[in-house]
């Protein structure tokens, strides 16, 4: 029983140690996603500039164009920042489950 209650806390420990690495991760995604996010507000803010002083609508079509393009690249690449969080989401999330159930366990296995 106590060979067991051991497995059950070090696979506890094990599941711990991987949500705090899951977690880590997370941050770190979070982190490249603001700076995503920062250099969008700056492509915008850039094109806003130049729109105001490019007078030309045919420019301005162009310019509108390529802008849309951006953006909708941006977006796809965004999206696909998000997929490795949802994945890391989904991971923690069946982490914390399985350090439940141990401690569940560990609790049946000490009475």
């Amino acid at each position: 029983t106590a060979a067991k209650l051991q497995a059950v806390k070090d696979k506890a420990r094990q599941a711990n140690d991987t949500a705090k690495a899951v977690l880590a991760q997370v941050k770190d995604l979070h982190q490249n996603l603001d700076g995503l996010k920062q250099n969008y507000e700056k492509l915008a803010d850039s094109v806003a500039k130049t729109n105001a002083v490019v007078k030309d609508p045919a420019k301005n079509i162009a310019d509108a164009g390529a802008t849309v393009k951006n953006l909708e690249q941006e977006a796809d690449r965004l999206v696909d920042k998000l997929k490795p969080i949802k994945e890391l989401e989904d991971n923690l999330k069946k982490n914390i489950s399985e350090i439940k159930e141990l401690i569940n366990q560990a609790r049946k296995q000490a009475n």
